[in-house]
């Protein structure tokens, strides 16, 4: 079984923050729990996911899974290298672009937040697995958690 993933534009929490602005904390969307990953619905409306986090087999395979996609990924240099890459791969073509709905300035930075996101992410990612912060958020403390404040979630839109 292979699960294809889609509406990458809501992939980093950006349409959960335009739906509701109180969960517009970028430290909170950081860290949010592993094992609880489902914004605004319930687990019984997600029957795969449910299925994945009831067997503690499958959990652990999950887990074993994020460990490895952390470790060759981002903690190799991998995911800095390959996004900085694409930027600039982009960047001629979005400031020759007449129809943007952003200039080339705003895609920089646009940028600069996502991959500071990422980053952040996988870093909170790397708590939860150690057991440094809880993998379910509402089982997680402020002063556990990776701090994000220095992005806004209206810079990832």
């Amino acid at each position: 079984l292979t699960m294809f993933p889609w509406d990458y534009n809501s992939a980093f929490a950006t349409a959960w923050v335009r739906n509701n602005k109180k969960e517009n904390d970028p430290t909170l969307l950081v860290n949010y729990g592993i094992d609880t990953p489902l914004l605004g619905t319930a687990v019984e409306q997600r029957p795969m996911w449910k299925w994945i986090v009831d067997s503690e087999e499958f959990k652990d395979r999950y887990h074993k899974a994020m460990d490895e996609f952390l470790k060759t990924y981002f903690e190799s240099g991998e995911f800095e290298k390959e996004f900085d890459e694409i930027v600039e791969l982009l960047k001629p073509y979005v400031e020759k672009d007449p129809t943007s709905f952003y200039g080339a300035e705003r895609f920089v930075s646009a940028n600069k937040a996502l991959k500071t996101f990422c980053e952040l992410r996988a870093e909170s990612i790397r708590k939860q697995l150690e057991g440094d912060l809880s993998s379910e958020t509402q089982n997680q403390t402020s002063t556990d958690r990776v701090d994000a404040s220095k992005i806004t979630m209206e810079e990832l839109n």
